[in-house]
């Protein structure tokens, strides 16, 4: 797909057709990721995005649980009694 390029002032702007905007939903902030021939462009996700949906599936499968006991063996007596 060819799309022009415009440019205004010292920017240049994309028209992006309707059926991408309407396949890709871009957000009010757009991460802009160079490469040595090409660009990515990709919405920017908020820090941690998703972490609440990948415990509870780790949870529903039993993949917390702890791999260490609470304290160590030595820490368990209270050196004060």
């Amino acid at each position: 797909m060819e799309i022009p390029v415009r440019m205004i002032g010292r920017y240049a702007y994309l028209r992006l057709p309707a059926a991408v905007l309407a396949r890709y939903p871009l957000g009010t902030i757009m991460e802009l990721e160079q490469a040595a021939d090409h660009l990515i462009l990709k919405p920017k996700r908020a820090p941690r995005a998703g972490w609440d949906a990948a415990f509870k599936e780790m949870h529903a499968a039993g993949d917390d649980a702890l791999l260490l006991d609470d304290f160590f063996p030595e820490e368990a007596s209270d050196p004060w009694d």
